[in-house]
C-alpha cells in the first residue's frame, strides 16, 4: 500500500502544511488507498514533506508524487479536461503555489498572537533536545526564505494587499461555479483547498482570515470540500493519535 509520509495533525486541520493537506485531499478525492507515517528528513528524497513511498518507488514533492500517480494509477480527477481547462487549472495551482504559499506562510510565521499555537503544532515534531528551540529554527528558515522570494521583503500591511489581491482573482476564477473548472471537483480544488483552509482554520484571528471571510463564495468551496472529502475528521484525527 501507498505510505504517505507527513506531518501529523493539528488545531482543526487535517495537516499544517498546505502541500501535504493539498496532496492527501488529492488521495482521499482519487480513492486511491494509502496510509500516513511520521517522516524522516533524512529519507525523504527532497528533505522536507511530504513524500511517499510506493513499492520501490520513493518520491518527494507533493507535485511530482501527483505525476507519478497520475502515470501509474491513471486520472480520475482530471483525465477527461480540455486543454483549455487543464491550462487554467494548472495557472491557478502555480499562482496558489509559488505566491499565495508565500504570503500565507509570512503571514503566519511572523504573527505574534500566532506563535503559541505555531509551537503547539511543531514542538511535538522536534527531537526531545529541540523542544523549545525547534519551532524557533523553524521560523527563522521560513522567514528566510519569504525575504529570498521577495514576499518577506515588504510590511505586514504590504503583504496583505498582495493577499487581498490573490483572494480576489481566486474568487473572479472560482465564480458561482461549485468547483473551479465547473461542477466536479478537480485536482487543483485539491490544491485550493490545502493552501486557503490554513488561512480559514487557524486557531487565532488575523487580518489574512477576514480577508478571506470577507469572500463567502471560496469559504463555501472550502466547506464544500470540507464536507465532500474530510467529514468526520475529527474521528480520523482521533485514530491517528491513537496509532
Amino acid at each position: 500500500m501507498l505510505t504517505l509520509h507527513q506531518t501529523p495533525p493539528a488545531w482543526d486541520l487535517p495537516n499544517v502544511s498546505p502541500f501535504c493537506l493539498k496532496l492527501e485531499t488529492y488521495l482521499r478525492m482519487t480513492g486511491r488507498p494509502y496510509q500516513t507515517a511520521s517522516p524522516s528528513l533524512r529519507r525523504a528524497p527532497k528533505g522536507k514533506v511530504p513524500y511517499i513511498a510506493d513499492g520501490d518507488v520513493l518520491l518527494g514533492d507533493s507535485g511530482f508524487i501527483i505525476d507519478h500517480l497520475v502515470r501509474t494509477y491513471g486520472d480520475p480527477l482530471d483525465g477527461d479536461l480540455t486543454a483549455e481547462a487543464r491550462a487554467r487549472g494548472h495557472v491557478l495551482r502555480r499562482m496558489i503555489e509559488e505566491h499565495c504559499y508565500f504570503t500565507i506562510v509570512y503571514l503566519r510565521w511572523s504573527f505574534a498572537p500566532a506563535w503559541p499555537h505555531l509551537v503547539e503544532a511543531f514542538a511535538p515534531l522536534m527531537p526531545p533536545l529541540l523542544k523549545t528551540q525547534g519551532p524557533k529554527l523553524i521560523r527563522r528558515a521560513i522567514l528566510k526564505k519569504c525575504q529570498a522570494q521577495g514576499v518577506g521583503k515588504h510590511t505586514r500591511e504590504e503583504v496583505l494587499v498582495m493577499m487581498k489581491d490573490d483572494l480576489a482573482a481566486l474568487d473572479a476564477m472560482l465564480g458561482d461555479q461549485p468547483f473551479y473548472l465547473g461542477d466536479a471537483p478537480r485536482s487543483v480544488d485539491a490544491t485550493a483547498y490545502g493552501f486557503l483552509s490554513q488561512v480559514l482554520w487557524a486557531p487565532w484571528q488575523s487580518a489574512e482570515k477576514e480577508l478571506l471571510l470577507a469572500r463567502p463564495r471560496l469559504v463555501a468551496h472550502l466547506e464544500r470540500m470540507k464536507e465532500r472529502f474530510w467529514a468526520g475528521w475529527s474521528a480520523i484525527a482521533a485514530a491517528r493519535s491513537a496509532a
